[in-house]
Parts: C-alpha cells; structure tokens; sequence
C-alpha cells in the first residue's frame, strides 16, 4: 500500500514543484516613466497597442518626472526597468550598484535641450549671480556647464536652483528664476508663458554634440538584474515587445501619438509635433547606435569624474546587456 502511495506522491510532486516555478516568474512588470518626455512614446504605444498584453506581461506606466528618482524607484524595486537619462545611471555604477542592466538606447533629441532667460537678458555672462533652474544629475545640467564654461563661467557664479522639469515654467513665469535649463516639453513651454523671453543656447552648442552629434546624455533603458537573471525568457518577451513599440512608433508617428496622448493629454497635434524633434531607433539600430553612445557615456563620465558627481569611474560595459535585445 506504501508504494502505491509513494507512487501517485512523487507525480503529484514533480507537477506542483513545475506549477511552482511557472507562477514564479512575474508577469506584472512595471515601468517607471516620465509623461512630460517624448523619448517615453515607444513605452506608451506599447501599453496602449496591447504589445505587452499580446506576450503575456502586464505592464504599467509609473509616472516619475526625474531620472534620479526613476533609478531610486529601479534599485528598491518599485519598478522592474526604465527609459532614464545616463547621467542618473553612471552615478548609480559608480557606486557600485549592481541592481541592474542597461541594454538599449531608442531616443536621442538634440536641439530638443537648452537654456532659455527672461526678458533683458542678452548673453550667457550676463547670468553671473542670477538663478538657474535645473535638474541635478541630469543632461541638462551637462548642458549647462558648457554652456557656461564656453561664457567664461563655472557654476559658482550662478545660483544653482534645484528643480524637476514639470516645476520650471511656473517658477519662470512667476519670475523666481532668471533662467533654466531643461528639455521638451519645459523648454518650449517657458518661452511661451514668458513673452520677450529667449533661448540663449541649446545642447547643440556643447562639446559632446560637436564630437557626437547626440544630447549631451541621451537616455538609457534599465532593467533590473535579478529579473535578467532569474527569468531570462520573461525579460527578453518583455524587451521584445518594447521593440514591437519603437518600431510602430517609427513607423506610424500620428498612431502613435494618439496612444501618448492618453498620457500627455495635450492633443494628438501637440504629441506629434513634439514627436518630430526626436529620433527613434529600433532594435535593428541598436548595436551600431549603442557602439556610438559608449563614446558619449565615457566623455559624460569624465565629465562627471572631474566635476566630483562620481568618486570613481566605472566601465559601462559591465553594465551593458545586449542580448537582451531581439535578433533583427
């Protein structure tokens, strides 16, 4: 009687231990985000296109305005990956963070990036001792020091004021800042609250566009590295239907602004004029693009080694997972 136990037990047994490791794998997979950034549209085309549903995932939009706070929200595990600016992310390698994986780059906007002054302000040196909005840990605050450096101007002459994207353009035009610098759509929405006010300089007249042609730190996608590494199958499903988004997007840009909209809620127009500042790249662009961007993420490194952001310069290839990427 024992052994006749013992044999239905052990099947039994097997099937649960199998049924287990399948519920393991996740399937909510949720991506933190900013819905003041054109370089999220492939994400919300994705989710609103059923992309993700079609593999089986089940993928939200979290909405965090800063990158520092989307790589916080990544390392403690309130996202399992992101679209963040490499700034953020070279200072996470630099402390060591071994939370996660890089592994793409689909948007790049120069010219989509600048300072921009109230009204009587003619030059950068003009700005000396006058406040700037920023975002700390962010390409533009790399912009800024540029454009500074090439006025004859370190950041100590100004007034440095901390600030998220969305803050600015109310605190331009009630005139407690001078000046910011930041992207779209911030960067346009300011000159329009502001009459008289003007862009002094953009990301175009920085070193790393002149030797790169690029932003000053594009965007990288983020994922978590126990997700890599635990569910490998699940991550690649995941980072597949991404794609199938940055590709709809490259394609078909005014559908794809109507699925952003349902998060910018500002106008299809609006989107797709927003849209056009940006370039897309899809997963067949991504070894020749992301060769290109390890050029630019040393020189932004650099940058931060010498400005004391980072104590040590890490390698971003330690980082980096291409195979991540689907095979085109």
């Amino acid at each position: 009687m024992r052994r006749i136990t013992c044999m239905f037990i052990l099947p039994l047994a097997i099937a649960l231990s199998a049924s287990a490791a399948h519920a393991q794998a996740p399937t909510k997979l949720d991506h933190g985000a900013s819905t003041t950034w054109f370089g999220h549209v492939p994400l919300m085309v994705a989710i609103d296109r059923g992309f993700f549903k079609e593999a089986g995932l089940d993928v939200e939009l979290r909405p965090i305005v800063k990158s520092s706070d989307r790589m916080l929200a990544l390392t403690q595990g309130g996202v399992q990956w992101t679209n963040t600016g490499v700034l953020s992310v070279i200072v996470e390698m630099s402390k060591g963070n071994d939370n996660f994986y890089w592994f793409a780059n689909v948007d790049d906007s120069p010219g989509a990036e600048g300072l921009v002054v109230q009204p009587g302000i003619n030059s950068v040196k003009e700005l000396k001792g006058k406040k700037i909005a920023v975002n700390l840990n962010s390409g533009a605050e790399i912009t800024l020091y540029y454009l500074l450096k090439d006025a004859g101007l370190a950041p100590g002459d100004i007034r440095i004021v901390p600030m998220a994207a969305n803050e600015m353009v109310a605190a331009f035009t009630n005139k407690n800042i001078d000046a910011y610098c930041v992207w779209e759509p911030a960067f346009s929405d300011g000159q329009k609250a502001v009459p008289g006010s003007k862009v002094l300089a953009t990301d175009k007249d920085t070193p790393i566009y002149r030797k790169f042609k690029t932003a000053s730190a594009p965007d990288v996608v983020v994922i978590r590295r126990d997700l890599v590494d635990k569910y490998p199958d699940t991550a690649k499903k995941l980072v597949a239907a991404y794609f199938k988004g940055v590709k709809f997007t490259k394609e078909n840009p005014h559908e794809a602004a109507i699925s952003a909209d349902k998060w910018f809620k500002r106008g299809t127009d609006w989107v797709e004029a927003g849209m056009k500042k940006f370039s897309y790249f899809d997963a067949s662009q991504q070894r020749e693009h992301v060769d290109e961007l390890l050029g630019n993420i040393e020189m932004v490194i650099g940058w931060a080694y010498d400005t004391k952001n980072i104590d040590s310069k890490p390698d971003p290839r330690k980082w980096l997972r291409r195979d991540l990427v689907p095979a085109q």
